[in-house]
Order: C-alpha cells, then sequence, then structure tokens
C-alpha cells in the first residue's frame, strides 16, 4: 500500500550517522532507492529489510513497525 513508509529506517539510519548514500552503498542500490524506502514511495523486498536491519543494528520488527503491502525488489 503507497503512503506506508520505513521512517523509521531513516530515523535508526541517522542515529547510527550513515548516509543514504553509504547504506545505499552497502545494500549495493542507489541512494535514490534508499531515499524512495524513506519517503513512502517504495518499500524495501524482505530480503533488503533484512539486510537493512544487520546494517542498522536493529530488529526487522522495528523497521516493519510502519510497512505494509507491497514491495519492490530493488
Amino acid at each position: 500500500m503507497r503512503g506506508d513508509n520505513l521512517t523509521d529506517i531513516k530515523k535508526i539510519r541517522e542515529k547510527r550517522g550513515i548516509t543514504q548514500k553509504e547504506l545505499a552503498a552497502k545494500l549495493n542500490v542507489s541512494p535514490s532507492t534508499v531515499s524512495q524506502w524513506e519517503n513512502g514511495l517504495r518499500n524495501p523486498s524482505l530480503v533488503n529489510v533484512k539486510r537493512v536491519s544487520n546494517i542498522l543494528h536493529c530488529t526487522t520488527d522495528e523497521l516493519l513497525n510502519s510497512v505494509g503491502g507491497e514491495t519492490d525488489e530493488s
């Protein structure tokens, strides 16, 4: 469902001192993809949610708390 987003990615990412560009590089996606996730334009695949949780040292539940609906594979 569009409109839901992973605003928690942004909060946690900023708390960890990681830029969108750095997170994108670690995930092998573009910085615009990370931005789209954070702004609710797209949702990451479940594989990428798991990868983000590992990079940001948080649980997938923390990230999925604000997400619902479709996912994109990028």
